[in-house]
């Protein structure tokens, strides 16, 4: 039997996946839900969350899928890799069944959609915004960029100054002006940000970036970023009001993706379904792709 907590196994999941981002999103409220069938594991990472007497299977806040994952791939013929995939599917279905309300984001590429379907789920798409990896930086990224956001970055360059920081404090003052000049609140809480951040830099997985004027080392943006052996992700970013034509910003994502790139992981802005940032995150040359999200009532 595989054991989920194994370090080489961890390092081997989905970043959305470890143990140590589940124990800060989720806290107490995930396990992990391990089926095996001959030379296949399946690993399906839980979260329950409890409202009055009702527990119900939701996704975790600033986690973007958690659906289930296969290990190893070892099988001779693919139609012997579907067949046991499936049967890991139904079993643990089977096991989530007593939750009255289940809603699972599933990661790109999963093709076992089917079986959900039969169990009765919805299947909602996602979309998500990748840079490919494989590209070089900056010359293969360089040709999808919109004009604009071209002449942004070359302005960055002359306007501002980025590094990489270990302190999330001034991102949570960005975030906050950010949502604050739409009149709105942040979608998550501060202090899990902060805590996710943190434990994201303590792991060696995670990094803050900032940007700051040249003419007078003002504070301009910054995001967190957070990674696993493939992708590269851009978790949370602000801006302050100083940042008037996004200069700063554009500074900060431009070197996520400079990072992503270098270290041949894709960058994945976590997407979005608004018109305006899906918009913003295709200037910078990123494709879209599709995820999706899972969902049934059993009431």
């Amino acid at each position: 039997m595989i054991d989920p907590l194994d370090d080489n196994l961890q390092s081997r999941l989905p970043l959305f996946h470890q143990k140590w981002w589940l124990d800060v999103v989720a806290t107490d409220a995930w396990h992990y839900l391990v089926e095996r069938k001959n030379a296949m594991t399946m690993i399906w990472p839980i979260y329950i969350l409890r409202r009055f007497f009702l527990n119900l299977c939701k996704m975790p806040p600033l986690t973007m899928f958690l659906g289930p994952v296969f290990f190893p791939k070892d099988c001779d013929q693919d139609i012997q890799v579907e067949a046991l995939r499936s049967k890991l599917l139904r079993a643990g279905i089977a096991r989530i069944r007593p939750y009255l309300r289940k809603r699972i984001h599933v990661a790109p590429g999963f093709n076992d959609l089917v079986v959900f379907k039969q169990a009765g789920y919805r299947i909602d798409k996602r979309i998500t915004h990748r840079i490919d990896g494989d590209l070089s930086f900056p010359e293969g990224v360089l040709p999808g960029v919109g004009k604009t956001r071209r002449i942004r970055i070359n302005k960055s360059g002359e306007k501002c100054t980025v590094s990489s920081s270990e302190d999330a404090s001034d991102l949570m003052d960005l975030v906050v002006a950010s949502w604050h000049r739409r009149s709105q609140k942040p979608p998550h809480s501060l202090d899990l940000l902060m805590r996710l951040a943190n434990a994201a830099v303590q792991k060696g997985q995670g990094e803050l970036i900032y940007s700051h004027s040249l003419s007078e080392h003002e504070l301009l943006a910054g995001g967190f970023f957070a990674w696993d052996s493939d992708n590269y992700y851009y978790i949370a970013g602000g801006y302050s009001p100083v940042d008037h034509q996004s200069i700063g910003s554009t500074s900060v994502i431009w070197r996520g993706i400079e990072d992503a790139l270098n270290g041949s992981r894709n960058f994945d802005f976590e997407g979005s379904m608004v018109p305006g940032i899906a918009k913003f995150f295709r200037s910078f040359g990123s494709e879209p792709v599709e995820y999706f999200a899972l969902s049934k009532n059993s009431f």
